[in-house]
């Protein structure tokens, strides 16, 4: 890779995360699609699973969001109304993510909560 912009885009706020890659090679030179989270900036990395094509972000809003890989077309959304500073990270049966309110969620396929840890800090 070289140092080249291949595209910009406006956000509504911060983005503070490592970007990542998509399994998907044709999708590296050109933006696909856009979608806005919430009014939350972003601080942890997404995470995407491959099969199915899904892209899991999380903000400081609160909200774990999971949308569409090829369209970016929110399929749901998680909501603890406080801030998430972990990156969320897949399972065989969900996402888990962790949040300030020291617990971390476990969140099915289909945006609900499975379990929820209190962590003693």
């Amino acid at each position: 890779m070289n140092e080249d912009i291949w595209w910009k885009y406006q956000t509504g706020g911060e983005i503070k995360s490592y970007p990542v890659v998509d399994p998907d090679p044709t999708l590296v030179r050109k933006k696909v699609w856009c979608t806005m989270i919430g009014h939350g900036s972003i601080f942890a990395s997404p995470c995407v699973s491959s099969q199915p094509h899904l892209i899991f972000c999380a903000t400081l809003g609160g909200i774990l969001a999971a949308l569409h890989g090829d369209n970016g077309k929110l399929l749901w959304q998680f909501n603890r109304r406080k801030p998430v500073l972990s990156s969320p990270i897949l399972t065989k049966h969900g996402i888990c993510v962790g949040c300030v309110d020291k617990k971390i969620y476990h969140i099915n396929f289909q945006g609900q909560e499975a379990r929820c840890s209190q962590l003693k800090i």
